[in-house]
């Protein structure tokens, strides 16, 4: 699997690891599931 490196914030680091926890995922899940969506809505 292709790897990448992404410069967050710490307010967004934070969002995306409350999001994370309360799905019992990973961030790295998390960023998976968001950038599906992200395709799905700009298809």
């Amino acid at each position: 699997m292709p790897r990448f490196t992404v410069d967050l914030s710490a307010e967004l680091d934070s969002r995306l690891k409350e999001i994370a926890q309360a799905n019992g995922i990973t961030k790295a899940e998390a960023m998976r599931r968001a950038f599906t969506l992200l395709s799905v809505a700009d298809a």
